[in-house]
């Protein structure tokens, strides 16, 4: 007699789910052990001796299914080489079982993990089962083996889920890239797509057929019960999927829009599998199911294809590649290969012990008939200049863009829509779209960033190339080129960016966060400059505390809903001049507004002071010219710095009638 169906799909399921443990070893195998052997025993048990001791001897936790042995003690003797084991698990008392099932969803195991890849645990239990005290006690464990791990350098992070809950989509804060609940379907489509079992009881879903209704689904449940060869004590039931519902998927587009304005090379994926579901119109299976289909496969080859990432861009390859969007499927196929991979791809000729990462990425860039040109450039992206990484990002800004036109028109043609994504949801996120894309006269420009790297450079050049008769050339340069000048050599590779006016250069490197507080900064001065060393490590220091860099995403929807104001504002005097000036000739004029745009100007004195008059007009309610990190006036040391500012203070005060003698404050 043949096994019944959920006896081969069980096994399946649990065949699978060890392939992608093992991947998950392959990539980091430190990690791995502490991920897969050590939290969940310490989540299982209680004892003084380990990280998350609950003091209250009334407290329990155990997981179901989950009996921890040799693999598990030899892990812990890493991490705790005093703890005794064997004496623990003799003298401990099985009490109540609280955790259902311990699972990982995400990159991990995956083609898309990498070194840096954080774990998301979803513990899995069931909460009529729980009192408010017991639920407490495994909240504070959560929390402290969470914080024991982040001291052993590995990212976790504890989503606890009710199963009950989860059956009626309901995952509150069940990730940090969702809005929670509000994407139910989509969550839950994405968790079975990507969960891995650590511990605990298997998820239902997975024993049953792929591409199955939920009025299916309970009758499998029905079925198998009766069956009688796999109990409800051994799996766990979190519910059926669905069609997801347009709505949810255009507000998930939305949500994305908002990340990918930072960092595009995830959202922008999210973005097209988004695109690709609203454009299938509920006529194609989900991806968790194609993704089941593969897994339960008798096909080793089958098998082999079963990654959750590789199904998910297979996807959103077969969806672009049918609308003959070819410059989208090069930007997407750049942005899936940075999002795997955080080195070079391994498996030339030779090479042996290659990973299942190397040769399932080498197998992908086949299919997408890179050449060798385009395979070595992605290859050692790491590498690039920010000329080649600015390129790059532009290509998936302009994927972006091309995905807003094409939602836009969807939003106006399809029925029912307005009534989901409202006029104030399009005008903020249209509005964002305006601060990062917009070019206006004296506004600082938003680097394009492939990832949101924002780690701010060790050290930072500047040089001023000045000539008679030619328009002045400042250059920032990544690192100290200094010795590299004085030898005669070429630094141009390692200029970050260009501009007439070193302020101008000066709030892009802040606004981009590429310059902070830590950068040792240098400077190649100039004869004809009178600035020095000093005069632009100063002003870079006040430009840094009175504009601090602003992320679009944490932009108020109130703000952007409101006509812009000015917030913050420094008036900077005869930086460029001759010191022993006596008049005021130039004058720079920074601002920042309520839509996270930043301005520079200069001008000279009639001119540059009346921008000054006409910005503080501009100010917003909370705007106080007397409050010197709001306001503030910089004149470069010499014999006339007092003077100088005194002129500007005094034609401020008698120009700008609301503002009194004594309002304005300089340092």
């Amino acid at each position: 007699m043949s096994d019944s169906i959920y006896l081969k799909n069980h096994r399946a399921w649990r065949k699978y789910n060890a392939l992608r443990v093992k991947r998950a070893f392959e990539v980091n195998a430190d990690q791995g052990r502490l991920a897969f052997h050590v939290i969940p025993y310490l989540l299982s048990v209680n004892h003084p001796a380990l990280p998350g001791y609950v003091t209250d001897q009334a407290f329990s936790t155990g997981i179901y299914m989950y009996n921890p042995g040799d693999t598990e003690e030899n892990a812990l003797r890493k991490s705790f080489p005093k703890f005794d084991f064997r004496s623990a698990e003799g003298g401990r008392r099985v009490g109540k079982l609280v955790i259902e099932s311990i699972m990982i969803m995400g990159s991990i195991g995956s083609i898309a993990q990498t070194k840096k890849s954080d774990y998301d645990y979803w513990i899995v239990v069931d909460e009529s089962k729980l009192s408010p005290k017991e639920l407490d006690g495994l909240k504070f464990k959560l929390a402290a083996v969470e914080k024991w791990a982040a001291d052993q350098k590995i990212e976790i992070h504890f989503f606890t889920m009710d199963i009950n809950k989860a059956r009626k989509n309901e995952f509150g804060a069940a990730d940090k890239e969702s809005s929670g609940s509000s994407q139910g379907y989509l969550l839950k489509e994405e968790f079975y797509r990507t969960a891995i079992l650590v511990a605990g009881k298997d998820p239902m879903w997975w024993i049953f057929p792929p591409g199955i209704s939920e009025e299916e689904y309970a009758k499998h449940k029905r079925a198998m019960i009766e069956e009688g060869e796999i109990t409800e004590m051994e799996v766990v039931d979190l519910g059926a999927t669905a069609p997801i519902p347009p709505g949810e998927l255009f507000g998930a587009l939305l949500w994305q829009f908002n990340k990918a304005m930072v960092s595009p090379h995830k959202s922008a994926l999210k973005m097209a599998l988004m695109e690709a579901y609203l454009m299938a119109d509920g006529r194609f299976a989900t991806i968790c199911d194609k993704l089941k289909h593969l897994a339960q496969s008798e096909s080793p080859e089958s098998l082999e294809m079963a990654d959750p990432y590789l199904v998910m861009f297979g996807f959103i390859h077969e969806f672009y590649s049918s609308k003959g969007h070819k410059a989208a499927l090069l930007s997407l196929e750049r942005c899936f290969f940075i999002k795997c991979m955080d080195g070079s791809v391994a498996g030339a000729e030779g090479e042996k012990k290659v990973g299942y990462k190397d040769i399932a990425m080498r197998r992908l860039m086949k299919q997408w008939n890179w050449d060798s040109s385009e395979f070595n450039q992605m290859n050692f992206y790491w590498t690039w200049d920010f000329k080649r990484l600015a390129s790059l990002a532009s290509s998936l800004h302009g994927f972006m863009l091309e995905v807003y036109k094409r939602l836009t028109d969807q939003i106006a043609t399809r029925p029912n829509v307005k009534n989901l994504i409202t006029d104030a949801d399009l005008t903020v996120l249209g509005r964002k779209l305006f601060t990062l894309y917009a070019k206006k006269p004296g506004k600082i420009e938003y680097l394009k960033r492939v990832k949101d790297e924002a780690e701010h450079l060790e050290a930072i050049s500047f040089s001023a190339y000045i000539k008679p008769g030619f328009k002045p050339v400042w250059t920032v340069y990544k690192g100290n080129i200094t010795s590299s000048v004085a030898k005669g050599m070429d630094v141009e590779n390692q200029a970050i960016n260009k501009s007439s006016d070193p302020v101008e250069l000066m709030m892009w490197l802040i606004q981009n966060r590429i310059y902070a507080k830590g950068s040792f900064l240098y400077y190649i001065p100039n004869q004809r400059v009178p600035a020095s060393l000093k005069d632009l490590q100063l002003l870079l220091e006040l430009i840094h505390d009175h504009f601090p860099a602003i992320s679009l995403t944490e932009l108020k929807s109130q703000d952007l809903l409101a006509k812009a104001v000015a917030q913050r504002m420094v008036v900077i005097v005869n930086l460029l001049t001759e010191r022993w000036k006596r008049e005021i000739e130039t004058i720079h004029v920074l601002y920042q507004n309520s839509y996270g745009e930043a301005f520079c100007y200069v001008e000279n004195y009639l001119e540059g002071m009346s921008r000054i008059l006409s910005t503080l007009k501009e100010t917003g309610p909370n705007f106080r010219p007397g409050d010197p990190t709001l306001f503030d006036i910089f004149v470069p040391a010499g014999e006339n710095q007092l003077r100088l500012k005194k002129q500007a203070m005094d034609f401020i005060f008698q120009k700008f009638n609301p503002l009194k003698r004594g309002a304005l404050t300089g340092k």
